[in-house]
């Protein structure tokens, strides 16, 4: 069965077309567990942070996409952050300055930055070179996101079985620094709740939306 939303902003009250009709029970139903999870893209390649990193010029550029308007940065090694411009271009300016302390900035576009905007416009063919600065637990916490596939979701807990720390989960998940490519969109409580996300409640609904159209009408 497919449907087609005309518009993004037309889609249903709830991202899931199914939830109209079944309730809350068939988002639950669409929730992996880990050892459900597809192997990592080959379309991703994550690299290392090092502290000679620290000293590198990061470049960054606003641009438009299917997705809304993107903040895009990379370093020479890879894209280091996207975030969302939708509550204005200085917040999330001030948003991204933060996350790297001490680092240099300048306002340029890059060919990292449009391979990025490519894949947010739905180009899945080229490999994303994804350079994050975080603690291991985040990266493995990103790295587990990344293997969630479009239309899928999972929950907080199941990204480490077994372990207690759910807030340090959430604020992994949160930390995102590469949102959209690194789906942390995809994550919802246990009772299969969805608000909650750095971009806003609204913003991660259409998102879901938005993929939920492409997985319908491939």
């Amino acid at each position: 069965m497919k449907i087609t939303f005309n518009k993004i902003e037309e889609a249903l009250e709830n991202p899931f077309f199914e939830i109209s009709c079944l309730g809350k029970e068939a988002i639950k139903q669409r929730i992996l567990p880990l050892e459900k999870f597809m192997e990592q893209p080959a379309s991703f390649r994550f690299i290392e942070w090092t502290k000679e990193d620290n000293r590198e010029v990061i470049c960054y550029s606003f641009i438009d996409t299917a997705i809304g308007k993107l903040l895009i940065a990379n370093t020479p090694k890879g894209v280091c952050f996207l975030g969302f411009a939708n509550k204005g271009e200085t917040l999330i300016l001030e948003d991204f300055k933060r996350r790297f302390p001490g680092q240099q900035f300048s306002e340029q576009f890059s060919g990292l930055q449009k391979l990025a905007a490519d894949y947010c416009n739905g180009n899945r063919s080229q490999m994303v070179l994804l350079h994050l600065r975080g603690t291991d637990f985040q990266i493995d916490i990103w790295k587990k996101l990344v293997r969630i596939p479009e239309g899928r979701l999972s929950t907080y807990g199941s990204l480490v079985p077994d372990f207690k720390g759910t807030q340090a989960i959430g604020t992994a998940v949160g930390s995102n620094p590469v949102s959209f490519i690194i789906p942390c969109h995809r994550i919802v409580k246990n009772d299969g709740n969805y608000q909650g996300f750095h971009w806003g409640s609204e913003l991660k609904r259409l998102l879901l939306a938005y993929e939920l159209q492409s997985s319908y009408n491939q």
